[in-house]
This record gives C-alpha cells, structure tokens and sequence, in this order.
C-alpha cells in the first residue's frame, strides 16, 4: 500500500485521482498549494507525488529538484493541463518519472502510476548508499545523497558512464568511488588524461606497441586498455580529444578490442569506461567538434556532479576534513578552527569549487604557521572581503528596530559596522572605478592622503 500526494488546485482533478488511488489500494492526501505540497512531503514518507504545472504559487516544475534530493525522495509524476514539449523535457531532465496531460484516460494515468510504484520498490532494493565507500566523497546535503545513490545505481552495470560537471567538482573522484563499489574493485583503475594526450602518439599510449613498430621501440610496450582489463578506464577531460582520436576511442568502445602498434592481432580488454568532462558534448556535437555517434555511446549513463555552491552545507564536514588532510601531508599538527572561518568559507561562492576550496585552506595553514587555530583572518583577502559583505548585506536587510525590542538580534558595535560599511563603499568605488582613480578620489570626497590610508586599511588592491 503506498502513499501517493497529490498536488493540484483542481478540487475535481484530485478527487477523481484519489478514487483511483483508493481503487487500487493506496491511500491518497491532496495539497492545493506548492508550499502546502512541499510541507507535506518533508514532513510525510511519501511513495509519489502527482504534481501540477500551474498552481496559484507557482510553476510545480521548478520545485522538482526540490522533491528529488529530500532524503527516500518519492518519484513525481507531472499531470497537467496543456501539453508542453518543452515543459515535459525540462520535467523529465530534473528528476520527474512521467509528464501527462490531463485529458489523458484513467487507464493510462493508472499503467504511469502503477509503473512508477513498481520501479520505486525494485530500485529502493537495489541502491542502497547506505553501505557505499565514500573514497574521499565528503559530505551529507540533499546534493550528495543524491550523488551516492546515482553511484549505488550504477556500480554493478557495464554501461558506459558520463560524468559532467565544472571544473573542481570531483568528477575524478566520483569515478574512483564507482569503481571502488563495484565488482572490479580489485582490478586496476586507469587513468587518461585527454587533455595531454598526443595525437600522434595516441593510438601507443592507448594500445601499446611491439619492439620495432616504429624509431626508438626497442621493446615491448603495454598500453593504458590493456592495464584495465578487468577494471575501469577513465577517460578525464574526454571534450579535448580530437575527432581522430574520437574515431579511434569509438571502435574500441563497440569492440571491446585493440591492436597493439607493430602486431597483427586483436586483443581483449574488458574494461568498464568512465568519462568525464566539464564541457558541453552536446553543443560540441551541433558544432562538429564532438562526434555524435561517440556521444550517444558515452551518454548511457549520465550524471552531473553538483557545484560546491548548491552543497554549501557539507563545508561543515569539507574543511575540518581538507584541515586534518593537508596537516597530515605537511607532517604538523591538526589545527583547529574558529567558527568565523567557516562563516567566510561559506560566504564565497566558489567558482573552482572542491578544488579552491582545498587550495584555500592550504593557504590559511601556510599563513598560520605554528599557530594551533586557524581564523578567517588567515584566509585570502577575496574570502574576507566576501564575509565582510555578507554581513553588511544582513545589516541592511535586517527591519530598523527599537532599543525596546527584546527579541531583536545584538547589534555589531559602531565600529565594526562603520568599518564593514566603508569596505563595501570602496570595494564598489574601485569596482566602478578602477581605470579612473581620479575620478574615483573625486567621487569619495576625501583628500589624496586620506583617500590612499583607507585603501591600505581595508587592504584593497588598485590594480
């Protein structure tokens, strides 16, 4: 018996669905809101949500990803009014399970809804995260959860998997947590760098070759598919390969075999491939950059590594865990840290994602030196300046309130509040106006000395 949430403002709609929910053993609850929806499955175990389009507080497409990531998230199946191409691509591409139309029959919102409950018992069966070997994979936000059941889904298959994501978000190490679950982990994990790898030396490094297969072969040499015979090949960067490169990778894929430079023979390999890339392979296709049939081969499996910005939460775990990493890597001991650090860690928006982040904080421990506590004085002027702008953001954002306000949050000091507003002056003053100081000075009111003292005092840059 499961439980199935209906969220519609159509009383008529819902209450037709929900005599066909009881029909068929289930138990139905109706919401006529988004916000009533989004309450009720945070705080209910729901198996399924049916969900409008147009509500009277939005658009129930846009909280999708919402539902998605919560944790034993239910399946969504969109129902809606008027039929929309581009509203069923962008349903299905955030999570949903099926798009219909209102004016569809029962029977076909029955065999939708009777095949999503069938998939959700066979897939909660089978991924389960709990037990997952994290390698390194840091982290507990809605974000990540849904990152290692994807992993748990995708560790016993042979499909090819594509990974996507911006650069630093641990595409990498997504692939190494796959093959680490799965039943290749005692074979070796391979590496290829597309971005350094050598389009007259490819097929080579690729396949190996034979003593005498060209100047300088004076022996035997083996290559990266072979080493992953029985593992997995990670192709990283795969957007850098050149179409024939592309050529050669394809026939490879469909084959499941090579020939070594030099030999007259195919050989087997049986590895699994894991790519990767921070580029748009799509676009690349309609470009001619990207061959279309490689793609296809490759997008079998297709998952995109959250940012850092959409997990800020996990910097709670991230940091004291790069902390422990990298003290332990330089030989000293684990220092600790003050909670403004990780006010300023989660105040920047990272655009270098995991990979800033570890850089930063091996900064802040350089800078430390012997001290046992790290501060966010320690970091980067960009961090400091970006915790000094979230708070004066809050400060403007926060109601004026009277001395008599007994609720009211403690107001910062005089001098603190003078010194952050007169940060976020001058960091915009020199934003608009770094080309012209002139004009800048003018513009402050202040005298050249006076002007320049400031500059120094907030530490800001002129160039």
């Amino acid at each position: 018996m499961a439980q199935i949430l209906i969220i519609d403002d159509d009383s008529f709609v819902a209450e037709t669905i929900s005599s066909l929910i009881l029909h068929l053993g289930h138990v139905p609850t109706s919401a006529l809101t988004l916000s009533d929806g989004l309450k009720q499955v945070g705080s209910n175990d729901f198996d399924l949500v049916l969900l409008d389009v147009s509500l009277p507080d939005g658009n129930g497409l846009e909280i999708i990803p919402k539902i998605t990531v919560i944790p034993n998230a239910p399946e969504v199946i969109i129902i809606t009014g008027f039929g929309d191409t581009n509203g069923a691509s962008l349903a299905i591409t955030n999570g949903a399970w099926d798009y219909l139309v209102k004016g569809d029959s029962l029977q076909n919102i029955r065999l939708s809804l009777e095949r999503a409950l069938r998939y959700r018992e066979a897939h909660q069966k089978q991924s389960d995260s709990t037990f997952l070997k994290r390698v390194d994979l840091v982290g507990e936000s809605p974000a990540i959860i849904k990152l290692c059941n994807f992993i748990a889904q995708a560790v016993n298959g042979m499909a090819d998997i594509l990974l996507t994501g911006e650069t630093g978000t641990g595409k990498e190490l997504t692939a190494r947590t796959i093959h680490s679950n799965s039943p290749r982990q005692k074979q070796d994990f391979v590496v290829v760098d597309c971005a350094v790898l050598p389009v007259n030396l490819s097929e080579s490094t690729l396949f190996g070759s034979r003593r005498g297969a060209y100047t300088g072969a004076d022996r035997d040499h083996e290559g990266l598919v072979a080493k992953a015979d029985g593992g997995s090949l990670f192709f990283d960067e795969i957007g850098e390969l050149s179409l024939e490169q592309q050529k050669v990778l394809l026939r490879v894929l469909q084959e499941r075999s090579y020939r070594p430079l030099g030999d007259t023979r195919e050989k087997k390999s049986d590895f699994r491939l894991i790519a990767a890339t921070n580029r748009d392979l799509e676009k690349m296709v309609n470009d001619g950059t990207f061959r279309r049939d490689l793609y296809y081969r490759l997008n079998a499996l297709n998952y995109t590594i959250p940012t850092l910005g959409e997990r800020l939460e996990d910097i709670d775990l991230l940091a004291p865990y790069f902390i422990n990493k990298i003290c332990k890597k330089n030989g000293t001991e684990t220092k600790g840290f003050s909670p403004d650090l990780i006010e300023a860690l989660k105040s920047h928006n990272w655009p270098g994602n995991i990979r800033e982040l570890s850089q930063a904080l091996e900064a802040a421990i350089t800078l430390a030196g012997p001290e046992e506590t790290l501060y966010s004085q320690h970091l980067a002027n960009h961090l400091r300046i970006n915790l000094s702008q979230a708070k004066l953001a809050h400060l403007e954002r926060t109601p004026r309130q009277t001395l008599s306000d007994t609720d009211s949050e403690p107001l910062p000091s005089l001098a603190q509040f003078r010194q952050a507003a007169e940060l976020e002056y001058f960091t915009r003053l020199l934003q608009q106006n770094r080309q012209n100081l002139k004009e800048a000075l003018k513009i402050s009111g202040l005298s050249r000395s006076r002007f320049y003292d400031l500059i120094k005092r907030h530490k800001l840059s002129l160039n």
